[in-house]
């Protein structure tokens, strides 16, 4: 029993030396040999108040620890340090337990030095000792451990950073931290809270859980208020810009993170968001928003996505200024001077892409661009844009939609004196993607109120309303196309005010279909349409003003290389309205209803050439302002089949005019007839240099026209330069004009068959040198049946009657050669009646009955043949007022030379009976007298309108007067009694006359 006792005493006493020592020794040592290694290896001074110790539960305490510079500068401190140990449940459990961990009031001051060093890096003293090299062994195995709680609490974090040259400090106060299970024993899952403030405004809260082997963990991060410029100002020299002190990020964000067996990382936001940021640069607001929210935020790095959902930027200013130093927003970021060689690593394995999704974007803006190198400015006010579905995989970009909306554009530039400005502009596209540097856009539509262009250099004004622009389908890439694009502009108002123009046009719609520009720079487009254009063209200048309503054009086929050259497969203009009225040149056009259709159009090197050119049924009317002649066409189908134009050349290969229906109508006029001889003069000696023109550049144009076919041509005609207006009618017009060509021995043939008024016809052939008339002309025209009582207005004027009724035909040919005209114009004139007089100052004084009665054969027909014949080199020759004299010399020679005439259409001689011979002192009828006097009777009873007169007459030196009046009367009883002659038509004068036997005679129409 006493060496249990004494065994007993002395565990007892071991027991009371150990709490003794436990309690009051061991924390003297370990504070003694804390302090002393911690100054022999470190760069500063520690200092501890009190160490505690329980021996018996083994929790340590340590209090108010310091860890002080050598400059005297606080470094790191903490109020108090608890350790609680679980041996009991270590020793059970088979693994290191602690129970609890309290670290209370801990500060750490962190201080980056100018040159980049970092204080606490340079705590630990330099070692003399050679490190000798550790050998790993693998045959121990790793220990459980577990810490139930660990608490940081009031903890206080400060950084200064003395790189620039105003410190930059970051304050992280209020730091408290638990930690439940943390360790690796039995894989259990450790909570944590964590939560601070920084520099005093911005709170951070995570909470979550992990596992240290494998590493898990999971949780949720809040910051509020978090100051952008606290982030910002770390580092000045990198960044060329500052922000504001009020921007601010607001975070909430759920992280995932599994390393069991690769590295998984997943983040997702509840609320993401950036506050009321401005963007200064050289104390100028470059940029500045109010908020910037996204609504949701996913990350997934094995799937390598990113997603947004709904990004909404509001109030977005952005002011783009650039100058000689270039973009403000591209030195952003300041460049090192001094660029560090970089390994660039490449993977030659295949990596997945990243995609980067968003789902909404929203954004509201105003866009500032101030060029102040090229002295302009751009201003964009209220920019709205609206985004949906838009993916980033690597570099290729998918959008499904957008909408960009603003109400003003405005683009100014002083240099250029360029104004320009646009209202309500609306554009929307669809299904966008950028794939290897390829752009695709299936729709694009722009919408537009109003767009106003001025340059003032140029004094140019352009102004449209309401512009409606629809893409589909474009593509750009080696290729730039689109599949379709419809344009639409209500108006559109150019005025050209220093060259005094004006264009207005409105509805206009224009379609193109398949438009393509390939690697080598041509334009393909495969259909233009243009529809219901109203336009009106001014010139002030050339007091020149066009207008045109319903112009509709449709073009196919349209190619344009890029030296200029063109080809067009089709184009076809449909039944527009233009109307032209040129003051200058006293010229007004209307036309109506205008179909044209052009075929296989090509430009190439300044060469055109077309297959055909189509005109069809247009109504057109041409007036002479000053004049007014008036030409009216309508019905027109005119056929050009391959027409060629090169330098030296123009071809045409066959001209078809069909159904045209022309009318010239010839206004009154009273210089008309007193200038006509001088007109006529003009237009001859202007048509002689034109073909001595044509002459001089044979060797050095060629003009080649196919035949010219004419079918069915009505022609109207009216002068109302007459006492009594003229107006006939030429219908049913066919007829072929061979080629025409400028070789000097080239020779045209031309036939043409027409009817003239209701029952007249009209027949023209001929040969003509299509270059100079006056080489080769021999032209034969025809003209049957024609109406006299058409002439009337021709008559009334230049004869003083109108005519009642008869009958035209007209053959007449003209053949000039080398400049020598001999013409033949057969006229016959059938049962020609004249009507009343009529007062005209033109009219020359002849009496045109007895005229007509003396012409007239016996079945009332006037036949006559004027031969015209002269040199048309003579300045003074023309044809007309030739063909005009030959007819009145005509007249007056029936009128003067009456016996001439008539005889002649008996086949007798002037003097077989313009006299009646008798010998001196004889007055009886003989066979001499019987002879003549038969002939006068043949004449009197063919013509029964015409009497003869004559007067007695004798030899007064050798006669009696009773033989004057005994031959007038034998005369008369002779050829009443005995040629029944109708005594109307024997007239004796009352007069006698004394100088001769011979009785003359003369002729007088009866009335």
């Amino acid at each position: 029993m006493g060496i249990l006792k004494k065994l007993l005493y002395t565990f007892v006493s071991l027991i009371f030396l150990y709490i003794l020592f436990g309690f009051f020794v061991l924390p003297l040592i370990l504070k003694d040999q804390i302090t002393k290694n911690l100054d022999e290896n470190l760069n500063a001074k520690a200092t501890i108040e009190k160490i505690e110790f329980n021996p018996l539960t083994f929790d340590l305490k340590v209090h108010n620890f310091k860890l002080v510079s050598l400059e005297n500068q606080e470094l790191i401190k903490a109020k108090e340090l608890e350790i609680r140990l679980g041996i009991l449940k270590s020793i059970d459990q088979k693994h290191f337990r602690i129970e609890y961990i309290l670290l209370d009031e801990l500060f750490v001051n962190l201080i980056q030095s100018k040159d980049g060093n970092i204080n606490l890096a340079q705590l630990l003293k330099e070692s003399n000792q050679k490190e000798e090299p550790k050998v790993e062994d693998n045959t121990s195995k790793e220990l459980a451990f577990l810490v139930a709680k660990l608490d940081l609490k009031n903890t206080n974090f400060n950084f200064t950073s003395n790189i620039n040259q105003e410190p930059y400090i970051l304050n992280l106060k209020d730091i408290n931290y638990t930690i439940y299970d943390l360790g690796t024993y039995k894989n259990f899952l450790s909570s944590n809270n964590l939560s601070f403030t920084i520099n005093k405004t911005t709170d951070v809260s995570i909470r979550g859980a992990f596992n240290i082997n494998p590493f898990k963990a999971y949780g949720k991060v809040e910051i509020s208020d978090l100051k952008v410029k606290d982030i910002l100002d770390f580092d000045k020299s990198f960044f060329n810009f500052s922000v504001n002190d009020e921007a601010n990020i607001n975070l909430i964000l759920n992280y995932n993170v599994d390393a069991s067996k690769e590295f998984l990382l997943n983040l997702n936001s509840e609320l993401l968001e950036i506050n009321s940021l401005d963007l200064i640069q050289s104390n100028n607001k470059i940029a500045n928003f109010k908020k910037l929210d996204i609504k949701k935020f996913d990350f997934d790095l094995k799937e390598q996505n990113i997603n947004f959902d709904e990004i909404n930027i509001n109030n977005l200013n952005a002011n783009m200024v650039m100058d000689k130093n270039g973009i403000n927003f591209a030195n952003l970021i300041n460049s090192k001077k001094e660029e560090q060689n970089s390994e660039i690593v490449t993977n030659t394995g295949i990596s997945k892409p990243w995609k980067i999704n968003i789902k909404n974007i929203n954004l509201d803006a105003n866009y500032n661009f101030d060029n102040i190198s090229l002295n302009s400015k751009i201003d964009v006010k209220s920019i709205v844009l609206n985004a949906n579905d838009l993916k980033i995989v690597d570099s290729s970009v998918y959008l499904n939609k957008a909408d960009l909306k603003t109400p003003n554009i405005t683009y100014i530039d002083k240099q250029n004196n360029l104004d320009m400005k646009s209202n309500n502009t609306n554009l929307s596209l669809n299904n966008l993607s950028v794939v290897n540097g390829d752009l695709k856009i299936e729709n694009i539509n722009l919408i537009k109120d109003n767009f106003d262009f001025k340059e003032k250099k140029l004094n140019i004004d352009i102004n449209t309303k309401k512009l409606d622009s629809s893409f589909k389908n474009l593509e750009i890439a080696k290729n730039i196309s689109f599949e379709s694009n419809d344009l639409k502009l209500n108006s559109l108002n150019f005025k050209d005010n220093k060259n005094k123009l004006k264009i207005d046009s409105s509805n206009l719609n224009v379609l193109i279909s398949n438009f393509l520009i390939d690697e080598k720079n041509s334009i393909n487009l495969k259909n233009i349409v243009l529809k219901n254009l109203k336009l009106h063209f001014e010139d002030l200048t050339n007091k020149l003003s066009v207008d045109t309503k319903n112009i509709n054009i449709n073009s196919k086929d349209l190619l344009i290389t890029k030296d200029s050259n063109i080809t067009l497969g089709n184009l076809k203009l449909a039944k527009p309205t233009i109307n032209l009225l040129d003051n200058k040149n006293n010229l007004k056009v209307d036309a109506k209803n205008l179909s044209l259709d052009v075929n296989k159009f090509k430009f190439n090197k300044g060469n055109i050439s077309f297959n055909s050119i189509k005109l069809v049924e247009p109504n057109l009317g041409i007036l002479n302002t000053q004049t007014n002649l008036k030409i009216d066409t309508k019905n027109i189908n005119l056929n050009l089949k391959k027409l060629v134009s090169k330098e030296n050349f123009f071809r045409i290969e066959k001209t078809d005019l069909v159904n045209p229906y022309i009318s010239i109508t010839l206004p009154k006029n009273e210089n008309v007839t007193n200038n006509e001889d001088k007109k006529e003069e003009k237009v001859v000696s202007q048509t002689t240099e034109n073909n001595k023109d044509i002459n001089s550049n044979e060797n050095k144009f060629r003009l080649n026209l196919g035949p010219v076919n004419i079918k069915n041509l009505t022609l109207d005609f009216e002068d109302k330069n007459l006492p009594i207006p003229f107006k006939t009618t030429v219908s049913k017009l066919n007829g072929e004009i061979s080629e025409i060509k400028n070789k000097e021995q080239s020779v045209s043939q031309l036939e043409i068959k027409g009817e003239v008024d209701q029952y007249g016809v009209a027949k023209i052939t001929g040969l003509v040198n299509p270059n100079s008339l006056k080489i080769l002309t021999d032209v034969n025209m025809k003209f049957q049946n024609i109406a006299m009582k058409s002439f009337t207005p021709y008559t009334a004027k230049f004869v003083g009657r109108t005519i009642k009724d008869g009958k035209l035909e007209l053959d007449l040919n003209y053949n000039i050669s080398d400049s020598n005209l001999k013409a033949k114009n057969s006229i016959i004139i059938k049962k020609l009646e004249l009507g009343e007089k009529v007062e005209s100052p033109d009219a020359i004084s002849l009496p045109l009955d007895l005229a007509i009665t003396l012409l007239e054969d016996s079945s009332n027909v006037i036949d006559i043949n004027l031969p015209v014949s002269g040199n048309v080199d003579d300045p003074q020759f023309s044809i007309g007022s030739i063909v005009w004299k030959a007819f009145v010399n005509l007249i007056t020679k029936a009128i003067t030379s009456p016996f001439s005439l008539i005889g002649s259409l008996f086949n007798f001689s002037e003097d077989e009976i313009k006299s009646v011979n008798f010998e001196l002192k004889e007055s009886e009828v003989t066979p001499i007298q019987k002879e003549t006097l038969d002939k006068i009777a043949l004449i009197l009873s063919k013509k029964e309108e015409i009497a003869i007169k004559f007067a007695p007459s004798f030899n007064e030196k050798e006669e009696k007067e009773k033989f004057a009046n005994q031959r007038a009367q034998n005369i008369k009883d002779y050829l009443i009694k005995e040629k029944s002659i109708n005594p109307k038509q024997i007239i004796i004068l009352n007069e006698i006359k004394k100088s001769s036997q011979n009785i003359d005679l003369n002729i007088e129409q009866i009335k």
